[in-house]
């Protein structure tokens, strides 16, 4: 994956775009593989994936300038939750990405 040079925002959104694909074709990805194809740690992937949902939640959060003050302030409101992919179905997942996409290409 190459991650363009755009501002945080769409690159959490890449990243969640990309993670999805992978693991709707294979229910066995996980973020651990992600992040070794990435060459990325596995709590920056943690991290921009909780980033890329929070986006869809509380959308106020794309204001600010930095992946790292948007996390600061969501840790500081209480509002970092843990979530798993492998608790959705197919059909949530479509959605997601289908969202993602026209999010991407907007």
């Amino acid at each position: 994956m190459n991650l363009r040079r755009d501002d945080w925002q769409t690159q959490v959104r890449q990243l969640e775009e990309y993670h999805l694909e992978r693991y709707y074709g294979d229910k066995d990805w996980s973020l651990r593989r992600t992040a070794e194809e990435l060459n990325r740690s596995l709590g920056s992937i943690s991290e921009d994936l909780r980033l890329s949902l929070a986006l869809r939640i509380y959308p106020m959060i794309q204001e600010f300038h930095t992946k790292e003050s948007a996390m600061c302030w969501l840790r500081q409101k209480g509002k970092v939750q843990l979530y798993s992919y492998r608790s959705w179905d197919e059909t949530q997942i479509r959605d997601v990405l289908d969202y993602l996409r026209t999010e991407l290409n907007a």
